[in-house]
């Protein structure tokens, strides 16, 4: 079963109450749609309406979880940060802390040990991008892959 390493993209969490609010108004897609079961692809705009980003939305209980291209370290959370005026969101790096894996195939792969998917209930999900929380500083091929 073929899967792809992405630990190395960008991520972002967004926290507090105008979370859903707020990324809705600065991106393509609508963000009240995302939940822990998918990742939904959105473009962040400038001003005259050109593309900056094109990012991957998760949803949790308590935050929005955003993937996106290494390159955009520096200017995502700047310029999502510029428009944060009286909103209730914190932006997070949490690019070390999460691992990121594309996993293909038909069916599910077995998890290693006691590692569960990011959907924490029994995984259906196929062939999608999904963040998922690290152990520990293992090497990537000792780290749970998610399907």
């Amino acid at each position: 079963m073929p899967s792809f390493d992405l630990s190395a993209r960008l991520k972002l969490r967004l926290t507090g109450s105008d979370r859903v609010r707020f990324l809705n108004g600065q991106v393509t897609n609508d963000v009240r749609k995302a939940n822990a079961h998918l990742s939904m692809a959105a473009c962040v705009l400038s001003a005259k309406g050109k593309m900056d980003a094109l990012i991957f939305i998760n949803a949790e209980d308590e935050a929005i979880l955003i993937d996106a291209d290494p390159e955009l370290k520096e200017t995502l959370a700047a310029r999502l940060e510029r428009y944060l005026i009286a909103d209730d969101v914190a932006i997070e790096d949490v690019t070390k802390d999460y691992s990121l894996f594309h996993v293909t195939g038909e069916t599910a792969p077995a998890l290693p040990n006691d590692a569960s998917c990011f959907c924490r209930t029994s995984c259906t999900c196929r062939s999608q991008l999904s963040l998922r929380p690290r152990r520990s500083r293992r090497s990537a091929a000792s780290t749970p892959l998610h399907p």
